[in-house]
């Protein structure tokens, strides 16, 4: 009988192992880099250090993990489902289990309190997924999120820094990370008060490899960009996250030098890595990363008044249509 359990920090790398072996049957939305990313940075950065424990559903069979439903941990309506294998995801009665643990534990609230959301993708190869959610009434928002990869070359890129920039050749302060980081995505307090730390905490995580960390630095020696690549042997391609620009130093080409760089120390490292993923912006499309998945995005979403609310004296409470 497979059993319920809240997240524990004993299970991070269980569930890794079956992110890594998700690689061969999808491509996961929940991969390798936002796995580790997410659980370094978002703690401090969004003040939500108990949201694993408290908010992450583990399912165990035996002792053993089959599955699990995850989120980015902000209380911000995502949910991820990873599975022991491609034939775990057909387990019916499992994914109603986990579709109700998500919409209960893990939907958002709007402005007024009373509206509850909860985005969940679905990939296209997923029919059972696809049927549970449409019992409980998610809706198909026909805006898929895209899956964008850049095919490696069989040589290596030429990689052209503008005069006067250059890469570090040793690694920098975690605080110029969270610089750089906060002058690319322009956020000031709260989240940039943690934000050192939050970047020292990355660079402990399992899968990072200070190889693949690739910082520039301007003619006065200040990192001004940066990306951090993640990969492992038994993917079949690499991934980034995060990349960042300062604000000053956009549009001089350190972007692609950026994903160039760092697509040559993946190849050289990992021959056979056949790409590496990025974001879904123009710049992305243009540099050559092509679309290689759209997944589905269904939305949940009820009103639930709080409990001293006269309006909820009547309220429909039951979870599926």
């Amino acid at each position: 009988m497979i059993q319920f359990a809240y997240y524990e920090e004993a299970y991070f790398d269980q569930i890794e192992a079956l992110i890594l072996k998700s690689y061969t049957y999808d491509k996961p939305l929940w991969g390798l880099s936002r796995h580790e990313f997410v659980k370094a940075i978002h703690p401090d950065f969004k003040a939500s250090h108990q949201a694993w424990t408290e908010s992450m559903g583990l399912y165990l069979e035996e002792g053993q993990l089959v599955a699990a439903v995850l989120s980015e941990g902000v209380y911000d309506g995502d949910a991820f489902f990873i599975f022991d294998g491609k034939k775990r995801t057909q387990d019916h009665e499992l994914l109603k289990r986990m579709v109700r643990f998500a919409v209960t534990h893990l939907s958002s609230l709007d402005e007024t309190r009373t509206v509850r959301s909860l985005f969940l993708n679905v990939p296209k190869w997923h029919h059972e997924l696809k049927h549970v959610v449409t019992e409980f009434g998610f809706i198909d928002q026909n805006n898929p999120e895209r899956i964008r990869i850049l095919p490696f070359p069989t040589t290596l890129f030429e990689v052209k820094l503008p005069k006067g920039y250059r890469f570090s050749k040793t690694p920098v302060p975690p605080f110029y990370l969270s610089n750089i980081h906060r002058l690319s995505f322009n956020y000031g307090l709260p989240y940039a008060d943690q934000g050192s730390r939050a970047f020292e905490k990355l660079r402990t995580m399992r899968h990072y490899d200070p190889d693949l960390e690739v910082v520039i630095l301007d003619e006065e020696n200040r990192p001004v960009a940066f990306a951090i690549g993640w990969m492992s042997p038994s993917m079949p391609y690499a991934e980034l996250e995060p990349m960042a620009v300062t604000w000053w130093n956009r549009r001089k080409g350190l972007g692609t030098a950026l994903v160039h760089e760092l697509s040559n120390r993946i190849k050289t490292k990992y021959p056979h890595a056949y790409g590496m993923t990025g974001g879904d912006q123009p710049f992305y499309h243009d540099l050559g990363f092509a679309i290689a998945e759209e997944v589905p995005v269904y939305l949940y979403k009820k009103v639930i008044h709080a409990s001293w609310d006269p309006l909820s004296k009547d309220e429909d409470l039951e979870l599926t249509k």
